[in-house]
């Protein structure tokens, strides 16, 4: 017997993030267009659609691209060597959600930094971003790591920074439409990619491919799959599965508790 998921609504609010010069970001989709991408995918799958909102959510311009390396502490040096460097076009930060992302945070009027509402999801676009790079100094190897990442979606705690960050540059309406859709899938579902059987590395945890694996199986049509090399024409990955379910029924359950969804 299948088991039908009760019908949830999620509420976005859409940040919009200007850069220098009035800039607003190319990808900049309206509520309509966000809700139908987002419906379209979720909605068959789980029974969830999405409201967005971004009434009022539009935040500077303002010179958000200023971090550097002891942003994420490295020691102070020579800015010249520096590998994080202002304006470099990428929207630099750390596990926290510290560097560029506070500043940006920290624009956003009364609700500053530790903002507490009933919107389940805040996702932030941010123009002048051409992508995310998340950095952390390793002071035993003397070095700055870094990783570029298309996007990103965190839960700190259960009442702050609930949000998803896109770069807002360099990605058409379709390619961001579905960069949205698979970082509210990491909302919703949880971290990992479910991995093409063929590069996934020997006795890798069952963590870096998401709560359902599902070894054997076509992974080129699964939203969370997150190689471009196995996308489909007309950006068709986006299916879910049983074991993601589930863990999307876990989330809905917090929200509920936390008193931002209805329990119907």
């Amino acid at each position: 017997m299948a088991k039908v998921m009760k019908r949830r609504l999620v509420k976005i609010r859409v940040w919009i993030v200007k850069s220098d010069s009035d800039h607003l970001p190319a990808f900049n989709p309206t509520e309509d267009q966000l809700e139908k991408h987002l419906n379209k995918i979720f909605e068959p799958q789980i029974n969830t659609t999405f409201k967005c909102f971004t009434l009022n959510s539009t935040i500077g311009p303002f010179g958000w691209d200023s971090a550097n390396d002891t942003t994420f502490g490295a020691p102070v040096g020579n800015p010249d060597n520096y590998i994080v460097k202002p304006n470099n076009g990428g929207l630099d930060f750390t596990t926290e959600f510290q560097g560029e992302m506070r500043a940006i945070r920290l624009r956003q009027g009364n609700q500053g930094e530790n903002y507490v509402d009933t919107y389940n999801l805040n996702m932030y676009i941010v123009g002048g971003a051409s992508w995310l790079a998340y950095h952390s100094w390793d002071g035993e190897n003397n070095e700055l790591k870094s990783e570029k990442i298309g996007g990103i979606a965190r839960t700190l705690t259960e009442n702050t920074h609930r949000e998803i960050w896109l770069p807002g540059e360099t990605v058409g309406l379709d390619e961001g439409l579905h960069n949205a859709a698979h970082e509210v899938g990491h909302f919703i579902i949880g971290d990992g990619h479910p991995l093409p059987d063929i590069i996934i590395p020997k006795n890798a945890p069952p963590s870096l491919q998401g709560p359902a694996p599902l070894p054997g199986t076509d992974k080129g049509v699964r939203l969370m799959c997150n190689l471009t090399q196995f996308a489909y024409p007309g950006n068709l990955r986006r299916l879910t599965v049983k074991g993601e379910w589930d863990a999307v029924k876990t989330w809905i359950d917090k929200e509920i508790n936390a008193d931002r969804m209805e329990d119907e």
